[in-house]
């Protein structure tokens, strides 16, 4: 597979886009996390607690990797599990729109499917 390369601009639009997909994320957890501590009942609750965050905290260690080379695949990833819509990433030159519609597999309709405009 060829090397990509990211320009200033595109580090920076990702890297934005990125940035706000996990706090969305650790946002959900957060609201999650409140529901289960709000129904504590035992101790098997707390332990259920600590093994959802080891999870979560898997997942997100997993997840959110912004070395080049596995960008695109991440940012479609998060655009699939709909932490960032492809607006997120206007800023993105047309190649790497054009490498995430492609691995998306969107196109442009009028049926509300996510799409990245070029």
């Amino acid at each position: 597979m060829e090397r990509l390369t990211w320009s200033k601009a595109d580090k920076k639009c990702a890297r934005v886009a990125f940035d706000a997909a996990y706090e969305r994320e650790c946002a959900s957890i957060l609201a999650e996390l409140r529901k289960r501590v709000d129904a504590i009942h035992n101790s098997d609750d707390i332990w259920g607690i600590n093994d959802y965050l080891w999870r979560k905290r898997r997942e997100i260690r997993d997840k959110y990797d912004f070395r080049g080379s596995v960008l695109v695949k991440v940012l479609a990833h998060l655009i699939l599990e709909g932490w960032i819509t492809p607006d997120d990433l206007q800023g993105l030159s047309e190649e790497k729109r054009d490498l995430l519609s492609r691995g998306l597999g969107f196109f442009q309709n009028d049926s509300g499917t996510p799409e990245m405009k070029r």
